[in-house]
């Protein structure tokens, strides 16, 4: 079974998260999915928006991704692998207002892995707990340093998945 912590994070929120992630080991960000097999890490994780594995190469020494058999000619990396899922968050319109949706760091197969996985998750999740603010009731988790600022200057802090809005398409669409 897995377990998840969310986060509404900007760039520079996201750049201090991977600062203190990276000094407890050596860890690569790659995207889940791509166009080949094999992974190579991410440039700048800071702008990504597409969801990223977090690679411990202590916990497994080398990734490839497996064909996605719903995806047709994209590749995956399987779940059942120990990494970690970080989704972003990302910058939308909603209602006439630029939103923030909540992004996550997932972990998957706690039980089929070794413990070192769950610690390592259980060490991350502490670190958001302890550096960002709880987010507002409505939404949950934790609001980074950043995102928390632009938020206060009228920003507006949003799930995952928005409420569903009347309004037309370009009010959806990303900033």
């Amino acid at each position: 079974m897995g377990r998840q912590i969310q986060f509404h994070m900007l760039p520079n929120d996201m750049a201090a998260f991977m600062g203190a992630i990276n000094r407890r080991g050596v860890l690569t960000a790659v995207l889940r999915d791509d166009d080949t097999a094999t992974p190579e890490a991410v440039r700048d994780p800071t702008t990504e928006t597409r969801v990223m594995i977090l690679w411990s190469r202590e916990l497994l020494p080398t990734l490839t991704r497996k064909r996605n058999t719903r995806g047709g000619h994209s590749f995956r990396v399987t779940y059942s692998s120990p990494v970690l899922e970080l989704s972003p968050s990302r910058q939308i319109a909603w209602k006439g207002r630029t939103a923030l949706l909540q992004g996550r760091v997932y972990g998957f197969d706690f039980e089929q892995n070794p413990a070192s996985y769950a610690r390592w998750f259980a060490s991350i999740a502490g670190w958001l707990r302890r550096n960002f603010a709880r987010g507002p009731s409505a939404v949950g988790g934790y609001v980074g340093p950043y995102a928390l600022a632009w938020s206060r200057r009228n920003g507006l802090l949003l799930p995952m998945v928005p409420p569903a809005t009347t309004l037309s398409s370009p009010d959806s669409a990303d900033v």
